[in-house]
């Protein structure tokens, strides 16, 4: 059964203060690379954008993320949230190396790649600006309650950390919604309609969102 979801893209919901930036080299004489520690996020607490993370949701989707990418060294994230829930290589800026559970908060860390994302990282770094990590996921938001179903974990996106809570903007973008099919693949559903439709005849459109509609409701079943 294909799950319409919603792209989640959290917000830094710590204080600067709480990431440690390191830099370690791996043997002696070696360069050294910057890493990034500190919680990467929590569970069973409303966070700055008003969501609350189920703990149970929250553990297996990192036990997930931890076996099928971080021990795999392919546990890549970007700067700053994209308006897409996969993974774009060429925006990549960390790869995360840790992910451990302690309570309900989970502690992360991240090695700044080389990259030209990875770089920028690094300057602000170096040049005594802070940086946060933040979630990027696809889930089900109650509008009453601000608790996340249907929770599948993206990444974890290194953002910028406004000192004023007022500052953050909301996280998740109403604008694109995504069907996790049989596959556990994620399809994007407004902007395929939307090309479609450009490109049909206006006396055809009536008649595909038809089908579009039946299609949809097949999927739910």
């Amino acid at each position: 059964m294909a799950i319409a979801l919603n792209l989640i893209g959290e917000n830094c919901q710590y204080d600067t203060r709480d990431y440690e930036f390191i830099k370690e080299s791996e043997n002696s004489g070696a360069p050294k690379t910057l890493y990034i520690k500190g919680p990467f996020t929590e569970a069973n607490r409303r966070n700055r954008n008003q969501r609350i993370y189920p703990l149970e949701e929250l553990s297996q989707q990192i036990n997930e993320f931890n076996e099928n990418y971080v021990t795999r060294n392919r546990a890549y994230g970007e700067l700053e949230h994209p308006e897409y829930p996969q993974i774009n290589l060429k925006n990549a800026c960390h790869m995360i190396t840790e992910l451990k559970q302690d309570g309900n908060v989970f502690y992360g860390k991240s090695k700044i790649l080389p990259t030209e994302t990875g770089k920028t990282v690094e300057i602000i770094i170096e040049a005594g600006g802070t940086v946060g990590v933040s979630s990027r996921s696809l889930g089900s938001v109650d509008p009453k309650t601000g608790i996340v179903s249907n929770l599948r974990l993206c990444t974890f996106d290194i953002v910028s950390d406004p000192s004023s809570q007022s500052a953050f903007v909301e996280g998740i973008l109403e604008s694109k919604q995504w069907y996790c099919n049989k596959d556990n693949r994620f399809e994007e559903v407004y902007e395929n309609l939307e090309n479609s439709l450009i490109n049909l005849p206006r006396h055809e459109v009536d008649k595909y969102l038809c089908e579009q509609i039946k299609e949809f409701l097949r999927k739910l079943h």
